[in-house]
């Protein structure tokens, strides 16, 4: 049973996480001058903490007209950024498919 909470408390983390970084953007958009009065960039900065998939930012690069440094940039963040969380999830679900074996033996 505490395998089963512990994957919950993982899941209601990721989506606090997420609900908090979205209101933010709503904060900063709407009580200060941080942000332009546009709500497509709203909606793109609301979307990008919950995840959305790479080609979606590549094609924000390419409709803004950023140079070509500045797309390998994105790029290279994007590798980091992407990769990182899956080997951490990796290395926690070894380690609680270990906790839980272990606890029935």
């Amino acid at each position: 049973m505490a395998c089963v909470s512990a994957q919950a408390r993982a899941i209601l983390c990721m989506l606090t996480v997420r609900s908090i970084s979205i209101a933010i953007i709503y904060v900063l958009a709407t009580r200060t001058g941080v942000l332009d009065s546009d709500p497509m960039l709203w909606f793109a900065m609301m979307l990008m903490p919950t995840g959305p998939p790479a080609m979606i930012l590549v094609a924000l690069s390419d409709v803004n007209h950023s140079p070509e440094t500045e797309k390998m940039a994105i790029a290279k963040f994007l590798t980091v950024s992407l990769a990182s969380p899956w080997l951490v999830d990796l290395k926690l679900t070894e380690l609680s498919i270990r906790s839980c074996t272990e606890s029935h033996h």
